[in-house]
């Protein structure tokens, strides 16, 4: 989180790139992962993480939230 605040969006991805290779069905680290890809503008990769993050636990108002705002971005709201 420190270096997404700093810019450094390259590196967070890294390190979270990192954290899912340890545990790539965790639903925390595809949404961190997923949000990297949205601040960097890589569309496909971006809502997959994100989708999985929210469909792994629906219940989770910041999962789900995440999905939205990532489907914004991409102008793909219905």
């Amino acid at each position: 989180a420190v270096l997404r605040k700093m810019g450094h969006f390259e590196a967070s991805l890294a390190c979270s790139a990192r954290a899912l290779e340890l545990s790539p069905d965790n639903p925390s680290f595809l949404m961190n992962h997923g949000n990297y890809l949205v601040d960097l503008d890589r569309k496909e990769e971006a809502l997959k993480c994100l989708s999985a993050s929210a469909q792994a636990r629906p219940d989770d108002f910041f999962a789900r939230k995440n999905y939205a705002i990532g489907l914004r971005e991409f102008d793909r709201l219905e």
